[in-house]
This record gives C-alpha cells, structure tokens and sequence, in this order.
C-alpha cells in the first residue's frame, strides 16, 4: 500500500509540472491506476486526442482517423478516443455548431452531414436539437448562398430548398426574405 501511496504521489507531482499528460483530472489513485495501464504511446494518443478536441469538434471515428493519420497505431488511436474524456454527444452539438458557422444547412441536411463525420444517427439527432439552429434563418441564409453563384427563378429556388431538406414553409419564408 504504501508504494502505490507513494508512485501516486510521485505521479501527482509529475502532473503538476507537466511531466505527463493524462485523460482527465482524476484522483491520484485513478491516475496511478491509468498509467500503470497505458503504454507511453498510448498517452501520447490521448494527449494528441485532447488537444484536437480544444481546437475542433470529432466524432469518436473521427478523431480514431485522425490520429492514424499522425502516426499512431490504430490501437493506440482507439485507446485515445477510449479514454480521452470526450462527451461524444457534446462534440456532436459543437460540430453541428461548426458547420453552421460557416454554411447554411436544413435540419435533415445538418443530420446527414454530422453522420458523414461520422456521429451515429442519434446523436447527429441530438446534436440538431441542440444547436440553436433557427431553420427559417438556415433557408434564407442558403437562398442567399445560392443566389450569390446561379440566378434562380421563385419556383426554382424553392424547389432548390427543398432538395436540400428544407419544409415548404421554410423554403417559401427564405424566397420572401431574398425578395425572389
């Protein structure tokens, strides 16, 4: 007892000097017990797992992609996303967020976009309730989109909307908004 009392010490101060990186701040005994699992690459995948997850949104797949692409063993990679702390539902309403930033999307689009990422179908769901999205807003945000690269007729457009999944309503509020 007391050589694990004392190598929890010893880890407890090597992460308050930044000597190592662990998944989470846990309890010294946790700790004790996560980097007596884990091999040095494993914890170098988790630390690069987590400083992914500062700057962008993953799906777990994703993030697994992502650092294959670093170089690490998809073992490793799969330990990482394991064991990283990730909230998966809420780095499904982050990207959701994301994309929302940058482009117009419908409901539906958004949900087949997020799941393309890699997100499983009930948390795309989830992460679209979540967002904040007001869709009429997202069908005149990409009615502008469109009008900006192609000329549209009223009828054109609409339908053009409703492709991308908006509702009727939404689709009709958007070619009000743009004056069509």
């Amino acid at each position: 007892m007391k050589k694990k009392k004392l190598l929890s010490t010893l880890l407890s101060l090597l992460l308050l000097v930044g000597c190592i990186n662990t998944c989470q701040y846990i309890t010294p005994n946790a700790t004790v017990e996560y980097a007596q699992a884990s091999s040095f690459s494993q914890r170098n995948a988790v630390s690069k797992a987590k400083s992914y997850l500062i700057v962008s949104a993953f799906s777990k797949s994703g993030l697994v992609k992502q650092l294959k692409y670093e170089g690490f063993s998809t073992k490793d990679a799969k330990y990482a996303v394991n064991h990283c702390g990730a909230n998966w539902r809420t780095q499904a309403v982050r990207k959701a967020k994301e994309y929302l930033n940058t482009s117009a999307f419908s409901k539906s689009g958004l949900i087949k976009q997020l799941k393309y990422e890699g997100f499983s179908t009930k948390d795309a769901k989830y992460a679209v309730s979540r967002c904040g999205a007001n869709w009429k807003k997202q069908a005149v945000k990409k009615a502008k989109e469109y009008l900006t690269y192609s000329s549209f007729s009223k009828k054109g457009l609409i339908q053009q909307l409703k492709f991308e999944g908006f509702s009727s309503a939404e689709a009709n509020y958007a070619v009000k908004k743009v004056k069509l």
